[in-house]
């Protein structure tokens, strides 16, 4: 069994993720090292960072998903040109499900995630978005 937690960017934790085994120096290590320490008490799992990025003059968006270990030092970094989702909360749910993705396929899955839309992460906890537009891309993340 593969566990995750969930934390917007302040650092709040929102959700704890069981079983996504089965889901298909960019910054100073020592700072890395000491917001990872203090935020999770876990020695032995991988922090993952994603986000969305739009860009006004272009039909394309950016997924990122970073992936480091306990001591900040980056282990596998992905971008990603994609056309652009109608919502911006479909942005960030694309952008989480292809961090679950990647953990998935690297090996990491035993990962802390941390994403900046709070409600992406609520909705990925289970409340909200269900039956919204996007709904399909929560359930795609989550039961991948």
């Amino acid at each position: 069994m593969s566990w995750a937690a969930m934390h917007v960017g302040n650092g709040k934790k929102l959700i704890k993720l069981h079983s996504i085994s089965k889901c298909p120096g960019l910054l100073d290590p020592n700072r890395l090292k000491k917001q990872f320490d203090t935020r999770n008490k876990f020695e032995h799992c991988f922090k993952t960072n994603y986000d969305g990025a739009m860009f006004d003059e272009s039909d394309e968006v950016g997924l990122g998903v970073v992936v480091r270990n306990s001591e900040g030092q980056v282990l596998v970094a992905l971008s990603e040109k994609i056309k652009k989702p109608p919502l911006v909360v479909a942005l960030e749910l694309l952008a989480a499900r292809r961090a679950a993705v990647l953990v998935s396929e690297t090996g990491f899955q035993q990962s802390c995630f941390e994403g900046d839309s709070e409600v992406v992460v609520k909705s990925l906890r289970g409340s909200g978005l269900e039956k919204s537009a996007v709904g399909h891309i929560l359930k795609d993340t989550v039961y991948c």
